[in-house]
C-alpha cells in the first residue's frame, strides 16, 4: 500500500512539473468571487488546486483515523470487560444446588432396540443394531456413507 502511495505521489509530482515547464507562460483571467485577476499563471492556479485537494484529504484521512481509532478503543475495552467477565465466571465454585424434579425427564424409549454391547467390548465401541438382523446388508448401498454408493 505504501508502495502505491509513492508511485502515485511521484507520478503527480511528474505531472506538475511537466505541466509547469510546458505552460511557462500561459497567463489566463480568473474571477475569485468578486474580484477579478486579469493575468495569472495558469500552474499557479493548477498547483493551488492540488495543494486544497491534499489538504482537504488529509482533514478527511485525519478524521477518518481517528473514528477509527475510537472504535478501536471502545472494542478493546468491550473485550476486556467480557475477559474479565469470563475470568470471574471460570473461578467460581460449581453450584451445589440440586435440580428440582421438574427439571428432570425420563428419557424417550429408542425407537429400535439397541444391542447391549457384550462383557469383554470396549465401552466405546460403535454399536449398530442387534445381532440378529442381517450383516452385512444385501443391498450395494453402504451404510457408512449414508445409504449411497461412494
Amino acid at each position: 500500500m505504501r508502495l502505491l502511495f509513492w508511485v502515485l505521489l511521484l507520478l503527480l509530482l511528474f505531472g506538475l512539473i511537466g505541466f509547469m515547464f510546458t505552460n511557462p507562460e500561459t497567463q489566463v483571467p480568473v474571477m475569485f468571487w468578486n474580484t477579478h485577476y486579469p493575468n495569472v499563471h495558469i500552474f499557479t492556479i493548477v498547483l493551488g488546486s492540488v495543494l486544497i485537494g491534499v489538504i482537504f484529504t488529509g482533514i478527511f484521512a485525519i478524521a477518518e483515523g481517528t473514528k477509527t481509532r475510537l472504535e478501536n478503543h471502545r472494542l478493546k475495552r468491550q473485550l476486556r470487560n467480557l475477559e474479565t467477565e469470563l475470568n470471574y465466571l471460570r473461578t467460581q465454585p460449581a453450584s451445589s444446588s440440586p435440580l428440582s424434579s421438574s427439571a428432570i425427564e425420563s428419557p424417550a424409549p429408542p425407537s429400535r432396540p439397541v444391542a447391549t454391547p457384550k462383557r469383554g467390548d470396549p465401552p466405546s465401541a460403535p454399536v449398530y443394531g442387534t445381532e440378529d438382523e442381517d450383516w452385512p446388508p444385501e443391498s450395494d448401498d453402504d451404510i457408512y456413507s449414508g445409504g449411497r454408493a461412494v
